[in-house]
């Protein structure tokens, strides 16, 4: 058995019930290998789910897509892990910025601290930030929805 035959060997082995790996094919576009696996119909109206392996070769674009349907995580991390990277450095560049205009110095440990906390909350699922209308009265009223002024529908009424 050769390689391809064992990565598409692989492939089949670990696609879920009702699925199905369509052929390998060449992007000359991304100048890439590629391969499709599709999950059954889910009904009228609604696409299939999908899941493609890419690689420089076939015999790579196999083995990604099986790693993808096992859900192996990528030992570099992906793009994700970089664009949060990023994502965090922008943010904290944003607290030493405000920190400039407001206070006419940098950030202290303590304000650091609270930013990089911020920033662990946020990724954890909870806001970590206080309520955005804080400086914003309109928006304040809007969240509590004690104005007399917001808008709430009419009634319809009924013939």
């Amino acid at each position: 058995m050769d390689a391809r035959e064992a990565a598409g060997s692989a492939v089949h082995e670990a696609l879920p019930a009702r699925w199905h790996v369509g052929p390998v094919s060449f992007d000359p576009g991304r100048h890439a290998w590629s391969v499709t696996a599709h999950g059954p119909l889910p009904g009228r109206g609604k696409a299939p789910q999908v899941v493609t392996g890419t690689g420089p070769d076939e015999v790579a674009a196999l083995r990604d897509l099986d790693d993808r349907l096992r859900g192996v995580p990528w030992p570099d991390g992906g793009r994700l892990e970089e664009l949060n990277r990023r994502l965090r450095q922008a943010y904290v560049a944003g607290a030493e910025e405000q920190s400039q205009r407001a206070e006419g110095r940098g950030l202290t440990a303590d304000e650091l601290e609270r930013v990089l906390g911020t920033i662990q909350a946020m990724r954890s699922g909870g806001s970590g930030s206080p309520s955005r209308s804080e400086g914003f009265p309109s928006l304040r009223r809007l969240e509590l929805g004690s104005s007399a002024r917001a808008w709430r529908p009419r009634p319809t009424r009924r013939a």
